[in-house]
């Protein structure tokens, strides 16, 4: 996490901060911007040391590179930001826990800082235990920064935003297509085109799940007319499937991305309360690709499911077994029907 990922031409070369300037001026990605962040800090506190410091100002690039991360995050890029830092934050060595937990809640200054202040605790510790925790801080910021940027792109508050003709829909689809994005408006417009009442209970889940991811950035407000009716459907639907699990109290523990084995354990009992479940689910569904979070979602994915639409009782182990098989030859039937129609499809694209 502290190597800087090639801002700069590799090996020895003269004339650095001049190249880091360049660099800076060339309007780079907001991932950029953080290395060269971090770049411009590394060499500002290296005046205070016993070396020679390197040529240039390198805490005018900081504050630059800062302030042009604030526009982005903010999605004003009218405004200087010149003070972005937060002078009274002091993240010592052992904060990392609250650290973490402090991230989703920061305003974008603070968040910009802790990413500084985070590397460089990482980087002072060097092969100890706390480089990787602190490691892992700076990296929860550099994602929450990149997803902030990612929200403030629209330029349009979405509660504003005029009504597009077909052919600005178009463009807009073709647009996001070539950008790899989504905008917030376009979400917004597929969770209320995609609500209603006669939602399958898997439609449900994932509707759920999309509209408060995207519930947690700026422009939460704008969510929270539809989450309210959505989760209030969810959780209706899983008391009905399965009234005898609602009467199980809540516990805590599980607020932290290194509690995974205790998050894991609880899901394996099938006992956990249903606010507990949907906590789960939701904390593992925001990990990364390689986390050991991500079989944790699976799991209380499939028991969220199961609890919406619960096995019926079984009189004797016989009934149980026919329900089983019952249940398993509607599944593979359903795949061959998915099949099929996907051959159709194909065979038809293929026609003049």
């Amino acid at each position: 996490m502290n190597a800087i990922s090639h801002p700069l031409p590799a090996g020895y070369i003269t004339g650095q901060f001049d190249v880091a300037g360049h660099e800076l001026a060339s309007s780079p990605p907001p991932e950029r911007l953080l290395d060269l962040l971090l770049l411009a800090d590394q060499h500002e506190a290296e005046k205070e040391g016993h070396a020679a410091p390197r040529p240039g100002h390198w805490d005018q690039l900081r504050d630059e590179a800062g302030a042009e991360l604030m526009q982005l995050l903010s999605g004003n890029h009218e405004a200087d930001h010149l003070g972005w830092r937060d002078p009274d934050a002091d993240w010592q060595p052992k904060l990392f826990r609250h650290a973490l937990n402090s991230i989703a809640k920061m305003d974008n200054a603070g968040l910009l800082t802790l990413f500084i202040q985070a590397s460089e605790n990482a980087y002072l510790r060097e092969a100890e235990p706390m480089q990787a925790r602190w490691d892992r801080v700076a990296a929860q910021c550099r994602e929450e920064v990149l997803r902030r940027v990612a929200a403030a792109k629209p330029s349009v508050p979405l509660e504003a935003a005029p009504e597009a003709s077909d052919e600005d829909d178009e463009t807009e689809d073709a647009d996001a297509d070539a950008d790899d994005y989504v905008s917030l408006r376009e979400v917004l417009r597929v969770a209320e085109d995609a609500f209603e009442y006669e939602l399958s209970d898997a439609k449900l889940l994932d509707l759920y799940i999309l509209v408060d991811n995207c519930g947690a950035g700026p422009d939460d407000e704008i969510f929270d007319d539809i989450l309210d009716p959505i989760t209030e459907m969810l959780q209706k639907r899983i008391e009905q499937g399965s009234p005898d699990l609602a009467l199980i109290s809540p516990v805590e523990g599980f607020d932290y991305p290194d509690h995974h084995a205790q998050a894991l354990a609880a899901v394996l009992t099938g006992k956990l309360s249903n606010k507990n479940l949907l906590t789960i689910y939701r904390m593992a569904w925001d990990c990364e690709p390689d986390s050991p979070w991500m079989a944790i979602a699976d799991m209380c994915r499939a028991q969220i499911l199961r609890r919406m639409k619960p096995p019926p009782l079984r009189p004797d182990d016989r009934y149980w077994l026919d329900w089983k098989r019952t249940e398993l030859v509607r599944r593979v039937t359903a795949h061959d029907q998915a099949d099929a129609g996907g051959a159709e499809a194909s065979l038809a694209g293929g026609r003049p």
